[in-house]
């Protein structure tokens, strides 16, 4: 349970604070891969990559799938019935990390410039620790067996949640947005 309160966390602030973006989206693409053929994908599902806090939170991981369904079909891209025959195989995974940034601040006591005599001065270290939390999506093209598009989203956050599952699945909606939309859309 810890892991999805700091994934819902992070997801949850990224929202509250949308225009701050306190998201860092990365993507990067490989230059050979022609989109233009890619139409249909499915997303896996039973993977198993170390630490993945969406292999851990099943409902989280739900949501979401959901979400990158919901983005890929808006894009033009169509569920492949089989996997077998899909164009695109697309993973999804997630971490968190605990951390600590250190700053300081400077503290000036009495005494004026002007009216003589030196005041006090000192200084305050401050220790803010914060959860981040990367949310990757990794797009593969089956034909070539190369990892073709990948993305993800990476953010610095305090403790909140969400406080019922729709708005949860719009928080995950509002995360996946934020990677995909850099994704190529469909070519007719």
């Amino acid at each position: 349970m810890r892991h999805l309160a700091y994934f819902l966390a992070i997801v949850t602030l990224s929202v509250t604070l949308q225009s701050c973006s306190p998201w860092t989206v990365k993507t990067d693409v490989d230059p050979d891969i022609n989109f233009a053929e890619l139409k249909t994908y499915t997303i896996a599902r039973n993977t198993r990559i170390p630490n993945d806090v969406l292999a851990q939170e099943e409902i989280t991981r739900k949501r979401v799938i959901i979400a990158i369904e919901n983005e890929l079909q808006e894009k033009g891209y169509t569920v492949a019935g089989d996997s077998a025959v899909a164009d695109m195989t697309v993973l999804t995974y997630a971490g968190v990390k605990e951390r600590v940034n250190y700053s300081t601040i400077g503290m000036s006591y009495g005494g004026y410039w002007r009216w003589g005599g030196p005041g006090m001065y000192g200084t305050q270290v401050v220790e803010n620790r914060y959860t981040e939390g990367t949310l990757h999506i990794d797009i593969f093209d089956n034909k070539k067996k190369l990892l073709a598009w990948q993305g993800q989203a990476t953010g610095a956050f305090t403790m909140q949640q969400a406080d019922t599952p729709e708005e949860r699945q719009a928080i995950a909606n509002e995360v996946v947005d934020a990677i995909l939309s850099r994704f190529p859309v469909v070519q007719k």
